[in-house]
């Protein structure tokens, strides 16, 4: 069975709340969360083998800035893939215009085997 665990901090401790057996616990840390929720869970149900959906209750501001840092992770992925892409198309371009790898390479920023990896199969 699967069980939610809801997580919030409560002065040096965390308190785990296994809602589906109305329960709590505490772990001095997040790493023991899981481990101090199976064993609850064990103590009530006799089931060893639960699975977990561990949600952690983080203050307001706090979670702000952390969907924020995720956001701006996504954005920095995209944006990585895009330049990648647009090197790529550059070597190209100057490939067709004959520049040599080692030129080309001096171009662009990049040892002249990355500007033969970015370039090949592609004329």
């Amino acid at each position: 069975m699967s069980y939610t665990v809801d997580v919030s901090r409560a002065d040096k401790v965390w308190h785990v709340h296994v809602v589906e057996i109305d329960r709590v616990t505490q772990a001095r840390t997040l790493a023991e969360v899981p481990e101090m929720a199976i064993d609850l869970i064990y103590i009530m149900t006799g089931e060893s083998d639960a699975a977990l959906d561990v949600e952690v209750d983080l203050p307001e501001t706090a979670a702000k800035h952390l969907a924020e840092a995720r956001r701006l992770r996504r954005v920095e992925s995209e944006a990585r893939s895009a330049a990648a892409t647009e090197l790529r198309e550059a070597a190209v371009e100057l490939k067709r215009q004959g520049l040599s790898m080692r030129d080309l390479g001096d171009a662009i920023g990049v040892s002249h085997q990355r500007a033969s990896q970015l370039t090949s199969g592609r004329t």
